[in-house]
């Protein structure tokens, strides 16, 4: 059912909204009426997410306290004079079902405690995740215990740190949300949600305002005159072609010079001046961990991409497996993963190491670093792993980089000659684990 009247009923009135919580009212659809055997869009009871992970905990006082979660994206800042006594506090993430959620959702407990003075909870959120171009248009949420989702308000958004802010008097599931969104409805050879379109696939996108904002106590409601369809970048990053609300966007036939592609809908409405843009992000082409091993080419069958505690691992193989790249990178405590990293002997933050084996044999395995027959001092392969982008498409992490170097290989036994050979490769894989 294609909706006409949206969320944006009044949302730049937000920021003069009191953050009351006798104001906390249901996240529902759109006010349009539903013709017989249809229901609403954008439902706002939803089932209970189910745990994602391990949970962070932490005693707090009287005193108060900060508690982080393990992957950095929530932050719960309890005041002090918010507890009368010191309480267990964890955060789990949890699987989000709330409409238009952002990533995961996370379960407060101990269940139902409130504060004698409201807490403060943070979201982080990447830019390339959202679709909205307005930060009024970022909110958050809780679920109830009849499993509605309830808008809070007196949310603050700072673009700058990517964060989204707001009082929080109570634990229960919480998430951060966008108002609207561009939708992926259907795809030609049906691709699961996240994975990239084939070279000339077709996929049908509509604008959907799954949440209305229940804040703005008003009755009117804007009209979408038009949707403007557009493909940003410049080169072939595919073709899109729209009608209304809904677009089918059809895929380059090679690597597009932007990847993923980003389409653009511009929305004018009736009642105003005011513009808003969506934004969806599409990946192209399949994932791949392509080079040369001593000019010999290699096109892995299978590959693989992890981070565990600090370390990523890319690796490629064959289904035979005859053979296999690995490479490990050590994440510095910044945990920047994108630039340069340089091979080492001692794994070091912030450097690599890379190991190539051809055949599955003793002494066949060609390493980023080596120690020669009776010799303490290690040599070290030039080159290293450039990290050229770690990003997320609808949920979906991805790295994109290439290698360089001279491998080397102790060929058996001392004494034995050392082997080097050159490498070079691209890469672009999906999370795995």
């Amino acid at each position: 059912m294609k909706v006409r009247y949206y969320w944006i009923l009044g949302f730049f009135m937000l920021a003069s909204m009191t953050a009351c919580k006798h104001d906390e009212e249901p996240i529902t659809p759109d006010p349009v009426k539903p013709g017989p055997g249809q229901e609403l869009p954008g439902k706002n009871q939803t089932e209970v997410g189910v745990p994602q992970g391990t949970a962070t905990s932490l005693t707090i006082g009287p005193a108060g306290g900060i508690l982080t979660t393990a992957d950095g994206r929530v932050r719960l800042e309890i005041p002090a004079g918010a507890v009368a006594s010191n309480t267990l506090i964890s955060i789990q993430p949890i699987s989000n079902h709330a409409p238009n959620g952002l990533g995961l959702a996370y379960r407060f407990s101990p269940d139902g405690t409130q504060f004698a003075k409201p807490a403060t909870l943070t979201f982080k959120y990447q830019k390339g995740a959202v679709a909205v171009n307005d930060p009024l248009m970022l909110q958050v949420g809780y679920q109830g215990s009849d499993k509605r989702w309830l808008r809070v308000p007196g949310v603050k958004v700072d673009t700058l740190s990517q964060s989204i802010s707001v009082p929080m008097p109570h634990f229960s599931d919480w998430t951060a949300y966008e108002i609207a969104k561009i939708e992926a409805l259907s795809v030609d050879g049906g691709p699961a949600k996240g994975a990239p379109l084939d070279f000339g696939q077709s996929t049908e996108l509509e604008v959907t305002g799954a949440l209305l904002d229940p804040l703005i106590k008003t009755t009117e409601s804007l009209t979408i005159k038009d949707v403007t369809w557009s493909v940003a970048g410049e080169g072939d990053n595919g073709q899109i072609k729209g009608d209304g609300e809904t677009a089918t966007y059809t895929a380059p036939g090679k690597y597009p010079p932007q990847n993923p592609v980003t389409v653009v809908a511009e929305i004018t409405f009736k009642e105003t001046n005011k513009k808003v843009y969506l934004l969806k992000r599409i990946l192209i082409g399949k994932d791949y961990f392509t080079g040369t091993f001593g000019g010999v080419p290699f096109n892995w069958e299978i590959v693989s991409f992890t981070r565990t505690d600090g370390v990523m691992h890319m690796a490629g193989w064959n289904e035979s497996p005859a053979q296999s790249l690995h490479i490990l990178l050590n994440l510095p405590k910044s945990e920047k993963t994108q630039g340069l990293f340089p091979y080492s002997a001692g794994y070091e933050l912030g450097t690599a190491f890379a190991e190539y084996t051809p055949v599955y044999r003793d002494f066949s395995a060609y390493l980023s670093f080596i120690y020669e027959c009776e010799s303490e001092v290690p040599e070290i392969s030039p080159g290293g792993v450039t990290i050229t982008q770690v990003d997320e498409v609808d949920g979906v992490e991805y790295v994109q980089g290439r290698l360089t170097g001279s491998l080397l290989n102790l060929s058996g036994p001392c004494p034995s000659p050392v082997y080097r050979k050159t490498i070079q490769g691209e890469f672009r894989i999906k999370l795995t684990r």
